[in-house]
């Protein structure tokens, strides 16, 4: 895929995946990195904890920050895939997604459908 092409997608992703956030969660996301691959999609959403679940973990309350944290999955998992298959016009595979509390950064994997006329080259 071509630079210009992944720059639009990164700004089309990126205004998307804060909508999400802040529609969503209530929450403003600091900083989200992309990185493009052959077959997959890195996603980096850095200041992704909300206030009460920086409150809760910083009080020994893991497990209940944890559940909430598979709530909010479910409720923006399938908005982030559907984002990213509207703007690469590429069907989603497998989808993976996990926040580190102590640090506040989600990490997402997206495995897209391979189609021979849209290979997305690695970025370095």
């Amino acid at each position: 895929m071509k630079k210009e092409i992944q720059k639009t997608l990164k700004i089309q992703l990126l205004k998307k995946i804060r909508e999400i956030y802040l529609q969503e969660l209530n929450h403003p996301v600091g900083s989200v990195i992309f990185h493009f691959f052959k077959q997959a999609l890195i996603i980096l959403i850095e200041e992704s904890i909300t206030l009460p679940e920086k409150k809760l973990n910083s009080q020994d309350y893991q497990q209940i920050v944890n559940q909430m944290r598979s709530v909010f999955y479910h409720v923006i998992q399938p908005q982030i895939k559907a984002t990213i298959e509207q703007t690469t016009d590429m069907h989603v595979v497998d989808f993976l997604c996990d926040t580190t509390l102590d640090t506040g950064r989600t990490g997402m994997i997206v495995i897209l459908e391979l189609k021979p006329q849209k290979l997305i080259s690695a970025s370095h």
